[in-house]
């Protein structure tokens, strides 16, 4: 599968998930703070990474673990939100992105898989704050 195809199928499967039952908060907002992007959502503060294909990843400002969220097309995905390290994670059902130090974030889909077993990411995005 080509690059354009994993990320085309990425984007069916996120937004298959977000029109299942997750919702866009109201009241969502941006302020720039020195070079982090807080994202006001119900007055919650939320550190920012913006990656190409329009995903957006969120998670709660000063924590380490916590709610957080990813956007993709205009949809939110509610996710839990972890520190690993260096690492930022994002966890929902059976999906995972992970940030590292590089500024790509890699996308997992254990759907199928079982537990324990390894898997490549089924794609890899470039990321800034």
């Amino acid at each position: 599968m080509t690059g354009t195809a994993r990320w085309t199928a990425l984007a069916c499967i996120l937004a298959a998930v977000a029109l299942s039952g997750c919702v866009t908060p109201e009241g969502a907002g941006q302020t720039f703070v020195g070079a982090e992007t807080l994202t006001q959502i119900h007055g919650k503060a939320y550190e920012s990474w913006h990656c190409e294909n329009g995903v957006e990843l969120h998670k709660p400002s000063g924590r380490s673990f916590g709610e957080g969220f990813v956007r993709i097309d205009g949809a939110t995905l509610p996710t839990t939100y972890s520190r690993d390290g260096l690492q930022h994670v994002w966890y929902w059902g059976k999906y995972q992105v992970v940030q590292g130090l590089s500024g790509y974030a890699r996308y997992y889909d254990f759907t199928g898989i079982p537990e324990g077993q390894r898997i490549k990411p089924a794609g890899v995005l470039k990321c800034s704050r």
